[in-house]
């Protein structure tokens, strides 16, 4: 049995590949791979996540887990685990798969990547193969702090983006395997996705098969830099006490904003130039990951990297403006939309929305507005 484990990184499209695989579990097995589906409470997106949620400490653990007490997780994690060895000792697949990009960081800590070959080794996995896909640095940048804002009214600054360091954990400790590396980029990738990619290193076969299960529409989709700004006032206001957790209001409260956007087409975020590069160009590590594992981004300038005239690290506040370009205008018409809404129910929203700058003054005076967070900011 060949074991393949797809470790992320994050943000490149692990969601859409796990719905994928999941909705073709029926068909894959048929064809002799299987797609383990363990934690049926759980849902397509976290259950091979408890792999890492068995390896990883539970007060530094991915978030959704530390919305449950430590008991319940462990519990949850016990449970995944016999379930897992169990399918694949029924199956005994040709090809066994799992994904999940909470795994990703394992590859930071030997100590983490002992206890993830302790855990295949349980399960009956013997030959395995690492493939993680990555995206360029400024990219990565603007997806992680649009998910940051989905459930905190902070997001971290810019630093430096380095992807070799779990890489290379993985690639030291499990010598023996090939760990590789997929550039998440709709040019580079394989039909344009990453389900077509991922599947054209192992089963090309199946390709169409898992295409016509997967559910295309994507729970992840970006926000304007408009509706970051105000997602961010929104988490201030209401959830000021409860950063790093996700909750129904402002859930539905994204939603709202991104049919705004829709409707007035709203151009998708862009970080200022000066955020942008000091990203691209902080340091030596687009160089080595070109040059340990072929990855090559492709709108960098190597032969500046390889002269090492590195972009300075900007000052920045933390606010969302300071880091994404915001139109004030369409910020204001973006409030001015939420309150002719007949949706906006909530009174306590309607008198927040109320709150916040409109008419002629509006432009300067979100700008206060949105300076005003920086002294809340990392």
């Amino acid at each position: 049995m060949k074991t393949v484990i797809h470790i992320g990184s994050p943000k490149t499209g692990s969601t859409a590949l796990q719905n994928a695989l999941f909705n073709a579990r029926d068909e894959l097995t048929r064809h002799g791979v299987l797609y383990p589906n363990p934690s049926p409470e759980l849902g397509k997106q976290v259950n091979h996540g408890l792999l890492a949620g068995a390896i990883r400490p539970y007060d530094i653990g991915p978030r959704p887990f530390r919305m449950h007490s430590e008991q319940e997780h462990n519990a949850r994690v016990e449970a995944f685990l016999k379930r897992l060895s169990s399918q694949v000792s029924m199956h005994n697949p040709d090809l066994l798969i799992l994904s999940s990009e909470y795994l990703w960081a394992v590859g930071r800590k030997q100590a983490w990547l002992s206890k993830l070959h302790d855990l295949l080794k349980h399960i009956g996995v013997g030959s395995v193969e690492f493939v993680g896909y990555v995206r360029g640095p400024s990219s990565f940048y603007l997806s992680q702090i649009q998910q940051q804002l989905r459930a905190s009214s902070r997001f971290r600054l810019p630093k430096e983006h380095t992807v070799t360091n779990n890489l290379d954990g993985y690639s030291q400790f499990f010598s023996d395997s090939k760990v590789s590396a997929r550039l998440f980029d709709r040019e580079a990738l394989v039909g344009g996705d990453i389900i077509t990619d991922f599947l054209s290193l192992y089963r090309p076969d199946l390709q169409q098969s898992v295409l016509r299960t997967a559910n295309n529409k994507s729970t992840n989709e970006s926000l304007s830099a408009e509706g970051m700004a105000l997602i961010q006032l929104f988490r201030r206001h209401f959830y000021s006490d409860r950063d790093d957790q996700f909750n129904k209001p402002t859930r539905k409260f994204i939603k709202r904003l991104r049919s705004i956007e829709k409707k007035f087409d709203f151009p998708r975020p862009k970080l200022h130039p000066e955020i942008a590069e000091y990203l691209d160009y902080a340091g030596t590590g687009p160089l080595e990951l070109r040059d340990r594992y072929g990855i090559v981004f492709p709108k960098l300038d190597y032969s500046r990297l390889e002269r090492e005239e590195f972009a300075n690290k900007p000052q920045v506040g933390g606010a969302v403006q300071d880091v994404v370009q915001v139109d004030e205008e369409r910020l204001e018409q973006m409030v001015h939309s939420l309150l002719q809404s007949n949706h906006t129910f909530n009174p306590a929203l309607k008198t927040w929305l109320r709150s916040l700058p409109q008419g002629k003054t509006a432009p300067s005076a979100f700008s206060l507005t949105l300076r005003n967070l920086r002294r809340f900011g990392n």
